[in-house]
């Protein structure tokens, strides 16, 4: 029998898992934790989620300048320049 450290991990059920534990801890008008996620999802290559995280950020605060332009610089990664849904996530 395989122990826990022969198991493989299925990191996206870790990190969906993870997510849903931050919806249920962190009401969707903090603006610094938002974006704080954002910025670390982006750094992750996840450009979808940092864009989730900056939209949610730029609901509460229209005029977050860091939100605004990291959320322009996803979608340009994303091959998105002009925003809206990612090819390929409609």
């Amino acid at each position: 029998m395989a122990n826990d450290e022969d198991d493989p991990i299925d990191v996206k059920a870790v990190f969906e898992k993870f997510k849903q534990g931050v919806k249920a801890q962190v009401s969707d008008d903090n603006v610094a934790v938002h974006f704080d996620l954002g910025i670390a999802y982006q750094e992750m290559g996840l450009f979808a989620d940092a864009a989730a995280e900056f939209e949610l950020v730029l609901r509460t605060d229209r005029n977050h300048a860091g939100a605004t332009a990291r959320l322009i610089e996803v979608h340009a990664r994303m091959g998105n320049p002009r925003g809206g849904t990612p090819p390929g996530e409609a």
